[in-house]
């Protein structure tokens, strides 16, 4: 989002400084409460690990993918004013965060359920 301050496009501003934080703040929440939920699971595990090794992989990755994808549209929707998009930043970023919150779905209990895996005991 710093790249859009005072860069021009067409010689217009994109993103004036001021307009910073009402720019940011969608995304700040969306991504604290991803993080948040994270941190929460890591610290306080609510399920038990009697899984085998294959069943941990295939969590791991299910959860890597669900996220790369996820981060992968926010990305793409936030930056599309660098590809040419004459839309404002803020609809760009609001869309990223409507598009996020309809792909939760997916990405938040996949999340949730690997970073609250109980480390198994040795």
């Amino acid at each position: 989002m710093e790249s859009y301050i005072d860069h021009l496009q067409n010689g217009i501003v994109i993103l004036v400084p001021e307009d910073r934080a009402p720019v940011l703040r969608p995304l700040a929440i969306l991504y604290g409460g991803y993080l948040a939920a994270i941190l929460g699971f890591w610290y306080k595990p609510p399920f038990s690990n009697q899984t085998s090794t294959a069943l941990r992989q295939i969590r791991f990755w299910l959860a890597f993918l669900c996220t790369l994808g996820l981060n992968f549209i926010v990305v793409y929707m936030v930056w599309r004013g660098h590809f040419g998009s004459t839309s404002p930043v803020s609809e760009d970023v609001s869309n990223a965060v409507k598009i996020a919150g309809y792909m939760s779905f997916i990405v938040a209990p996949v999340n949730a359920y690997y970073f609250g895996m109980k480390a198994k005991a040795s």
